[in-house]
């Protein structure tokens, strides 16, 4: 087994060398665009320096305006101030262009200086904007896309591109879901439909590990315009695309922030007091029996009335939040730099970024960041194009060994009697439960380490040929690469937990009881390439290669465009796990150290493979700006599906009619932008079915762990992975959209208005048949079902400049979205009322929570005796009854009778229907101010666990019980002695069954509007900058999760509306970061 494990660890190895030498051809490649820059600093191409400054109609400096010379690649850009300086020679041509404005030409006599007023262009004709496999000018798209301007949104620093998504595009839904230092926080989708396909500069991929400050483009496909890419576009697409090359000046650019995060909301525990205290109350709530008032509470252990005061007089008690989480914050820090420039012939994109997060435990979970990307453009003829793409990413996360689940399981149960550290700092804490201790937990010199390398090498080459013969056709050819490797160890060690008790008779002679001992003596290593952004198995190796031609005309007011592709995409999976155990030292662990009787061996060991033939054809016209069509038909196979179904075919029509082009608003004042869209797309959702599943094929499964003796050996055994389905496929979706576009008053109001409806057919499911366990396999997943989603998207903008130097913009976006089961197949009695009213799913929305609708807790013996009077209870939760302390249920259909057919509509689902956001900003005189308000409403999360109730499963309690709880006075019993009280009462073991139903008090509306994010920043003036050698300079100070207003009612403090969808007290909580930056060129 050893023998086997090393072959596949030389092999992994030296897929690591190949990373290496990949990384150091990166290197290489950047090193080659330095030498570039140098040279082309040294070449003499003009005859003088032309300068001046760009303003706008109002007179204000434009910064970012491209300025080129006519027929060449050479020009420069205007810095924050409108100023430019370039070469050029008498005669040349300088062409001014700026989006939203008209594009300006001039000619160079004998001045030197030119100043120059660019005027608004209210059709923006010549805006550009990525769609898929290309670009396309704004006027002419005819699909719902949201195309992000990169500067804009970077105002606010991120980590990662989803944290910039956040509200800034209707209908993208987003929920902050924080994790660990390098885990994704945010989870998209896009109209709700589910997990948008990312496409990185033209290849599949992660969004999270882009480093922000790279992107050039980002576009949002919401409907027929993702149809392109087919089988995997049906909910929907982001195109990223990163920076590249231009020619003219050579400019380094550095971007930089520092912060530090802290917990924005988190559920405090009971002091040791108050703990005590409720211990002692639910004894009393557990044992009291009305009927025989003067029976004898038995109180004991840490709950008894001796020891309640005992902790009065002396105030002691240890805080276990204080002891794991940190209470002054994290730090997080970003830094990028990055080299442009280039000669008409080549030019050039090199960055360099790093992040480091720590984490906001008081233990070990920190992570590290590199990001090397190197884009080179090239002309390598009058005819023949290049562009060679290359990146690096390294992550480097260095954990304690436990996962956070078991550190909250720990920390459920720690009790504020316990000390949170000892005299001793090399012995663990003991929190109070079992062998339990979170402080140990979380740090690797008790525990363990859980350590993981990632790194992810891509590489693109891409080929165009302008065919001279033929105007306007493109001939092309691109290969993309990409390796993804992650490596991962993880030690288990050996420890004791520890209680310092010199008082106790089992205390050795420095006054430690030994509470537990902790076994580990494990180690285990692991090569694997990871899951991909829908939890599926990743490639290690994707080879993309992608044949094309594109063709672009016009003839008089008639434009043609049409694409045509063929791609076909090789993915190979590997993984090799090894684990061992009864180590001889933890201090230097090895797979080796160890016998193979106590070493393990899984994995694949060899490549698994999968691929993807595509082709597709996109044709596109328009007459005069007006009247817009494009079609697209794509045809996808992939080998995840047997031979018979592997094929599926995609179509999409799309029509827009740019209404403000006709002669009739041609010549508006008022009306800059009109245009209507229509579409209809079918695609299709692959991520239904694992990569490596291949449910089509017969299959067994390895039974680790488990054994039967045959002739004296143990033998491990393999069942049967299931029955086959040849017939299984992606799911198929069809999308209608109708689309408006507004723009009015010189596009200072602007408008974009969707209206959709989705039927996604061939969802995935077991099939309501049966089987006998006697027949020894499963009955496989068929494609069964099917539901719609329906809604409208909307975005409003309003932007303008008050006197000289103030300017200002506002943008709103709104959008909502209904889901319901078309029809799902269920084994339900569609002739029972209650059955179609509760358990049918065809035919009804999926955003319900059905429950019971309370009104109060009963604070007397007498209010619970008149309920029984009125109402039959029979039939509720097995025949309970209520006492003093618990919830009153509704007799919503009034029957007199409290059961399960009152049940009413008490909540939505955990996804957000409704979303919303207002964006808004100023810049006066260099300064900025801008700030994001982001909300949701129509969703819920549930409390659960001991947001409840403490005590069950040993949990101990919250200030919120401290607070909220009913209780009663052992001296008038019956009777609550906490008059806001709303929780109900517990016991000894935790909730009682008659308060732990789905009910209106346990169902949180998670409404809320949140202060996203606030930016103040100042741009110091060009004359200041120019003095020290800077060509912009740009401090600023930013923060996130600013203010969250919610309907969470008592459980606001500990809970955040978008920290999870089932909460108990404790997880991972989202975190207020506050930011410096800094931003300079020269």
């Amino acid at each position: 087994m050893k023998q086997f494990f090393k072959r596949n660890l030389h092999s992994a190895q030296t897929d690591r060398k190949l990373i290496g030498f990949k990384m150091t051809l990166t290197c290489l490649c950047m090193l080659f665009t330095v030498l570039t820059m140098s040279a082309n600093e040294t070449i003499d191409f003009v005859q003088k320096t032309i300068s001046g400054t760009v303003t706008d109609s109002y007179g204000s400096p434009l910064p970012g305006v491209n300025i080129l010379i006519e027929g060449t690649r050479t020009g420069a850009q205007t810095d924050f101030d409108g100023n430019y300086t370039l070469t050029a020679s008498t005669g040349d041509i300088l062409v001014f262009s700026y989006i939203g404005m008209k594009t300006l030409k001039l000619t160079i006599e004998s001045n030197s200086t030119y100043n120059v007023t660019l005027e608004e262009d209210a059709s923006a004709l010549d805006e550009v904007i990525v769609v898929g496999y290309g670009t396309q000018k704004k006027i002419s798209v005819t699909g719902s896309v949201s195309s992000l301007k990169v500067e804009e949104i970077l105002k606010q620093p991120s980590s990662n591109v989803k944290g910039l998504l956040i509200g800034q595009v209707p209908g993208l839904v987003t929920n902050q879901n924080p994790g660990l230092p390098g885990s994704s926080n945010v989870s998209l989708s896009i109209r709700g439909f589910g997990q948008p396909l990312v496409i990185v500069d033209g290849i599949e991929s992660i969004m999270d590990n882009i480093d922000p400050n790279d992107i050039e483009s980002l576009s949002v496909l919401k409907d027929a315009s993702a149809a392109i890419y087919g089988a995997r576009a049906g909910n929907g697409v982001i195109l990223i695309t990163t920076k590249r090359g231009t020619s003219g000046k050579f400019t380094i650019n550095y971007h930089g922030w520092t912060g530090v995060q802290s917990i924005v909301a988190f559920n405090k525990k009971s002091n040791a007091t108050n703990y005590i205290q409720h211990g002692i109350d639910a004894k009393f709530n557990t044992e009291y029996d009305p009927s025989n008032p003067t029976n004898e509470i038995t109180y004991n252990g840490n709950f008894t009335p001796e020891n309640l005061e005992k902790y009065k007089a002396s105030g002691e008690t240890y805080d276990w939040i204080d002891a794991v989480l940190k209470s002054g914050g994290s730090h997080i820090s970003n830094h990028n730099i990055s080299f442009r420039g280039g000669t008409d012939k080549v030019r050039y994109y090199t960055s360099l970024g790093s992040l480091k997060q720590g984490t906001v435990f008081n233990g070990d979970y920190n992570y590290k960041k590199l990001n090397i990307i190197n884009n080179i453009d090239a002309d390598l003829s009058d005819n023949l194009s290049m562009q060679f793409n290359s990146s690096f990413i390294f992550e480097n996360l260095d954990y304690a060994l436990s996962d956070i689940s078991t550190v909250w399981n720990d920390l459920d149960t720690s009790l504020p009697i316990h000390r949170t550290e000892n005299p001793d700092p090399d012995r663990a804490p003991y929190s109070g439960f079992s062998n339990r201790s979170p402080v140990a937990r979380t740090h690797k010199k008790w525990a363990g380490s859980n350590l993981q390398e990632k790194r992810l090498f891509t590489a693109a080459l891409d080929l165009k040929y302008k065919v001279p013969s033929i105007e306007g056709l493109t001939l092309g050819t691109k290969i993309n690469f990409r390796q993804k490797n992650w490596y991962r160890e993880r030690l288990s060690k050996s420890y004791s937990i520890w209680n310092y008790d010199p008082s106790s008779p089992n205390a050795d002679s420095e006054g430690y009881v030994e509470e537990a001992d902790i076994i580990g003596n494990k180690f285990s290593k692991a090569y694997y390439s990871g899951n991909d952004q829908n939890g599926r198995t990743d490639a290690r190796l994707r080879m993309l290669y992608r044949g094309y031609f594109n063709y672009k005309r016009d003839f008089n007011d008639h434009s043609i465009g049409f694409l045509t592709f063929a791609e076909k995409e090789d993915n190979k999976y590997r993984s090799l796990f090894t684990t061992t155990k009864e180590l001889l030292s933890t201090a230097i662990p090895d797979v080796d150290s160890s016998s193979d009787e106590n070493t393990s061996v899984s994995g694949t060991g060899v490549d698994t493979e999968y691929t993807r033939i595509s082709m597709a054809s996109r044709f596109n016209y328009s007459y005069a700006n007006k009247y817009l069509l494009e079609a697209t038909l794509r045809a996808d196979a992939s080998s995840k599906f047997h031979s018979d179904v592997r094929w599926g075919y995609f179509p999409s029509l799309s029509l827009g009619w740019n209404i403000a082009q006709e002669d009739f608003l041609v010549d508006s004042n008022t009306i800059d932008e009109l245009k209507l869209r229509l579409s209809f797309s079918q695609t299709g959702i692959d991520s239904n079915i694992s990569n490596v599943a291949f449910d089509y094929l017969t299959g067994y499964i390895i039974a680790n762990g488990s054994s039967y003796l045959i002739n004296g050996e143990a033998v491990t055994p393999i069942y049967s992975a299931g029955l086959v389905n040849k017939e299984v496929s992606w799911e198929t979706t069809t999308l209608y959209n109708v689309g408006v576009d507004l723009g009015l008053f010189n596009r200072r109001l602007s408008a974009n208005i969707d209206v959709y409806y989705r039927h996604r057919d061939d969802i995935l499911a077991f099939p309501i048949e049966s089987v006998p366990t006697t027949f020894g396999a499963s009955l496989p997943l068929v494609n069964l079902n099917s539901d719609i989603v329906k809604g409208i998207d909307v975005g409003l903008a309003y932007k303008d400049i008050i006197g000289e130097d103030f300017r200002y913009h506002i943008n709103g976006g709104f959008g909502i979205h209904k889901k319901e089961w078309d029809k799902f197949e269920q084994d339900i009695d569609i002739t029972d009322p209650f059955q179609v009213k509760y358990n049918q799913r065809s035919g009804h929305n999926k955003n319900v929570t059905w429950g019971y609708k309370t009104s109060g807790i009963f604070n007397s013996q007498q209010e619970v005796d008149d309920y029984l009077a009125n109402y039959d209870l029979t039939d509720f939760s097995g025949g309970q009854f209520p006492k003093p302390g618990d919830l009153i249920y509704v007799d919503s259909n009034g029957d007199n009778m409290i059961d399960s057919s009152d049940r009413v509509n008490i909540g939505y689902g955990t996804t957000a229907e409704v979303t919303f956001s207002l964006n808004s900003g100023f810049d006066y005189k260099g300064f900025s101010f801008n700030m994001l308000w982001q909300g949701a409403t129509n969703v819920k999360i549930t409390a659960n666990g001991t947001l409840r109730a403490p005590f069950r499963n040993e949990q101990s309690s919250l200030v919120l019980h401290d607070k909220y709880s009913w209780r009663q006075d052992p001296s008038n019993p019956g009777v609550s002695a906490n008059s806001n009280a709303v929780l109900p009462a517990f016991e000894s073991d935790g909730i009682r069954d008659w308060n732990n139903q789905i009910n209106d008090l346990w169902v949180l509306d998670a409404t809320y509007l949140r202060l996203k994010s606030a930016t103040f920043g100042y741009a110091l003036p060009s004359e200041v900058t120019s003095k020290i050698g800077f060509d912009k300079l740009e401090l600023y100070l930013s923060a996130d999760n600013l203010l969250t207003i919610s309907n969470l009612g008592i459980f606001k403090d500990g809970l955040d509306p978008e920290q999870a969808n089932t909460p108990g007290a404790y997880s991972i909580p989202i975190n207020r970061t506050v930011m410096f930056g800094v931003k300079l060129s020269l």
